[in-house]
């Protein structure tokens, strides 16, 4: 495993650090790389019951490294090749199928809060701070507008995004970012008591909310009434007691 994205297993709770402090855990192509491969192979272990994401240091994540200096340019080839790294990063998150917690402390900006979107839950401290500058440095952060208007609402989340303003946690509740904010003395704390009463729940269970709760976006609610029938039937069909 790389040095930049640590990964700690502990009575079914996973804990993967985001670990280039010095950087405000900001990931280049390569830490972009070892995150995903490290969601992966999380999500491949069968013991698991919660993933916790957080940040080394004073902030989650700042983003990604910004492309190379004027005489360094890049090819549309490689540029797309490290859009595609943060776009699988976001979805081996997204792909894991226990409960994801995102930690949030400091810094969450760009690619990292991209990373607190696709997060299951999210707790994050008070003094937060958390946007997508890229639009002030002239880039349209595409990626994160094909899934942010799923999670805010549409013209709160067009204006978030078109500003590049940084926002509070508190209004990142209020747009349904975040789950929670906490004071910031209490965030491990509040992060740990969540993951153990998570690892406490049978993984069936808390697996199969997160699958329904995936597979129901796009249905009408008579839809999702007729499939969450079938789901559970097939649950309570297949409990031995």
């Amino acid at each position: 495993m790389s040095d930049a994205i640590l990964v700690k297993v502990s009575n079914g709770v996973a804990t993967v650090t985001m670990n280039r402090p010095e950087t405000g855990n900001k990931l280049d192509p390569p830490a972009a790389e070892a995150l995903t491969r490290a969601l992966r192979d999380l999500a491949a272990d069968r013991d698991l019951r919660a993933v916790v994401l957080k940040g080394a240091g004073a902030d989650f994540c700042a983003g990604r490294e910004p492309p190379p200096p004027p005489g360094k340019a890049r090819t549309a080839i490689e540029v797309r090749d490290i859009l595609e790294g943060i776009a699988r990063a976001n979805a081996a998150l997204l792909d894991v199928p226990v409960p994801t917690i995102a930690a949030v402390r400091g810094r969450a900006l760009g690619f990292g809060c991209g990373l607190v979107i696709r997060a299951d839950i999210v707790l994050a401290a008070e003094g937060a701070r958390l946007g997508f500058p890229e639009i002030i440095g002239d880039l349209p952060p595409t990626i994160v507008l094909s899934y942010l208007g799923r999670v805010a609402p549409r013209k709160k989340a067009f204006e978030l995004v078109i500003s590049g303003r940084e926002c509070g946690p508190e209004e990142a509740e209020r747009l349904g970012i975040v789950t929670r904010v906490v004071p910031a003395d209490r965030l491990d704390a509040e992060v740990n008591a969540l993951s153990s009463a998570l690892a406490a729940k049978p993984r069936a269970v808390v697996q199969t909310c997160k699958e329904y709760f995936r597979d129901i976006q796009d249905m009408s609610v008579n839809e999702a009434a007729r499939h969450a029938t079938s789901v559970l039937a097939n649950v309570l069909a297949s409990r031995k007691d």
